[in-house]
């Protein structure tokens, strides 16, 4: 039986020992498993152009992909996720922030919020 999830939004399912971003491969819209032992750490990053508030889908600087997310312009946070041994990124967003980051607090997962300039 999987494990019950941590938090689960429409773009995201946290459980103990993953996570799973919902509608990251294009042009499948397959999901992405990422195990948490291969998390370096999660970023979290105020939302605006430079972090991708508007990027819907896919990368803009071939090393940082973004699942799509239509309803990504409207929200403030954005997680950067760097996974151990690999040059690409994960930027991802979810439903409601303060659970999520309630959530991952609760694993072994390096997070760090990048300071409001």
């Amino acid at each position: 039986m999987p494990p019950l999830p941590l938090y689960e939004d429409d773009l995201v399912v946290v459980t103990p020992d993953s996570l799973l971003l919902k509608r990251y491969y294009f042009p499948t819209l397959q999901p992405k498993l990422v195990s948490l032992a291969e998390i370096h750490r999660i970023e979290i990053l105020r939302s605006n152009l430079w972090t991708g508030r508007f990027r819907l889908w896919g990368s803009g600087d071939l090393r940082t992909f973004y699942p799509l997310d239509l309803g990504r312009p409207k929200r403030d946070r954005i997680f950067r996720l760097t996974q151990r041994g690999k040059w690409i990124r994960i930027a991802f967003t979810v439903v409601d922030a303060e659970r999520f980051i309630a959530a991952i607090s609760l694993l072994s997962v390096s997070v760090s919020e990048t300071p409001i300039r």
